[in-house]
């Protein structure tokens, strides 16, 4: 249901194909950068914030942006799941992106095996964290490539 909501919402995100391990590696380290970088500037944004909230009496507004931040954040991981099984079922069906007539059969398949994948004795703990470092990466790097403006170029 997460994943048909958020297709519905946010279509551009659903675009991701890795076609070489160079991308894989990229939109793993990606991943791990937002996982890394993101409850540390929620921090520090905390800190800065509560520090001019107490000194303009709004302590309580400031001290909420830094938790929004680590809930969007902390949603943001349990989603990633979301794209990393729609990557995998499309792999395995053969599936082109950007299909919605072809996202639902993908997006099970998928999430079966990695979820199955995630209960597996030894080895599952570390899927799941790559899944989340995968998931990560490809849901910041849309977003980056589909909603970040960019300037326009100027002719030559």
């Amino acid at each position: 249901m997460i994943g048909w909501l958020l297709y519905w919402l946010f279509p551009a995100l659903f675009t991701a194909e890795l076609q070489t391990a160079g991308d894989a590696a990229k939109t793993v380290g990606v991943g791990f950068l937002g996982l890394v970088a993101t409850p540390v500037a929620a921090c520090v944004l905390g800190i800065v914030l509560i520090g001019i909230g107490a000194l303009a009496d709004v302590l309580l507004i400031a001290s909420l942006i830094p938790l929004i931040a680590l809930m969007v954040w902390l949603l943001a991981i349990y989603i990633s799941k979301v794209f990393v099984a729609l990557l995998l079922g499309r792999a395995l069906l053969r599936a082109p992106a950007g299909q919605a007539a072809r996202f639902a059969l993908p997006l099970l398949l998928g999430l079966v095996l990695v979820i199955i994948s995630f209960h597996l004795p030894y080895v599952g703990k570390l899927l799941h964290f790559l899944v989340w470092l995968l998931g990560l990466g490809i849901m910041l790097l849309q977003a980056y490539r589909h909603y970040w403006p960019r300037p326009a170029r100027a002719a030559a």
